[in-house]
């Protein structure tokens, strides 16, 4: 009886041990998933898009993953690179898109060419330059060839891709050529020779001749940026922000942005 007894104790024993581990190794695992994730495996459980993100972690390149610690902007980009990141491969533009009749507005967030590179840049942080050439591009000829992805390729042919990635801005105007568009180049930047502040009559009448502007500024309201002015109205230019819907969506007082201007081109299709 002694024996049996002994027995059941020692067996219960090893069961306790055993329930004790089992207990232990999601605390083990939550604890080196935030050793590793940090933000991410905290914000896993109780946001989906985060945990999503966590369970594919391995599946992304650390380029991509580090977006997600970057900026709340991103989090959407990283979320959905794991279905998306060969969208390029089977893009096309929309009818509407080549036949609007205008220049169509793309965005750097796109999923159809987003996680593609330009100077070792994803488009989705570093393509400005290029997606404001395409879709100048496509508004003017309406063929469709020069996606962002194909602009930047022939910008990195140029040698014309920027010390951090993207595309330098100064080399917008060369790039447009290599894709046999038109430009007269305007230079305002007082570092490089510029003339200062551009002449609001003079963009006006460019863009009254039919000749979109790709403009390339620096300051608090757009940053270190390229965008396209493609007309204006009583209220202001008509911009497209490959980076901002919002921004694409009201228009600008010559005011409010015209001393973050250093250059722009005038751009047309012979």
């Amino acid at each position: 009886m002694k024996t049996k007894t002994k027995a059941l104790i020692i067996a219960a024993v090893i069961l306790a041990a055993v329930a004790v581990l089992l207990l232990l190794i999601p605390v083990e695992k939550k604890q080196k998933l935030y050793e590793q994730y940090g933000k991410l495996a905290e914000n896993a459980e109780t946001d989906e898009k985060s945990a999503y993100i966590l369970e594919h972690a391995e599946e992304m390149p650390t380029s991509i993953l580090e977006f997600y610690y970057t900026d709340d902007r991103y989090v959407d980009l990283v979320y959905n690179y794991p279905e998306h990141k060969d969208d390029y491969k089977t893009m096309s533009f929309t009818d509407e898109e080549l036949n609007s009749g205008t220049i169509p507005n793309f965005y750097m967030s796109d999923l159809r060419w987003a996680y593609e590179t330009v100077g070792g840049r994803y488009i989705f942080s570093g393509g400005c330059a290029v997606v404001s050439i395409s879709m100048v591009d496509v508004g003017l000829t309406g063929d469709g060839y020069y996606d962002p992805v194909r602009v930047s390729k022939v910008a990195e042919e140029l040698g014309a891709s920027g010390f951090l990635g993207g595309v330098k801005n100064s080399e917008i105007g060369n790039i447009c050529e290599a894709i046999g568009l038109k430009y007269n180049s305007y230079n305002f930047d007082p570092d490089e020779g510029g003339s200062g502040e551009p002449d609001e009559k003079q963009m006006k009448d460019i863009l009254d001749s039919g000749r979109p502007l790709i403009v390339n500024t620096k300051g608090d309201t757009f940053g270190s940026h390229a965008f396209v002015i493609r007309g204006y109205d009583e209220t202001g230019f008509i911009i497209n922000d490959p980076a901002s819907p919002e921004k694409s969506a009201r228009t600008w007082a010559f005011d409010e942005f015209s001393s973050e201007i250093l250059r722009y081109w005038e751009i047309w299709k012979e």
